[in-house]
């Protein structure tokens, strides 16, 4: 697991309906699952690789999935959080 502890600028985010606040946001990115977990800290995982981080604007901009953000790839997933 990578724990990441860098602050990035916060963006307001609407949490959709679809998000489940205990037990996150499940999608799908380039056929891969995925999951976007809110629970104290944020989890992150793709590719078998958790990330944890402690800021939802860090989370948001960490360039996890190939290199790209969650901020950067929400609009090419299943579910946009």
């Amino acid at each position: 697991m990578v724990e990441t502890k860098l602050r990035a600028h916060f963006y307001p985010v609407k949490i959709p309906p679809s998000f489940n606040a205990i037990h996150g946001l499940e999608f799908m990115y380039r056929g891969k699952n995925c999951i976007f977990s809110i629970a104290g800290d944020i989890l992150i995982a793709y590719l078998g690789e958790e990330h944890r981080f402690y800021d939802l604007g860090a989370a948001l901009e960490a360039p996890i999935f190939d290199g790209r953000s969650y901020r950067d790839i929400r609009h090419e997933t299943d579910r946009n959080l």
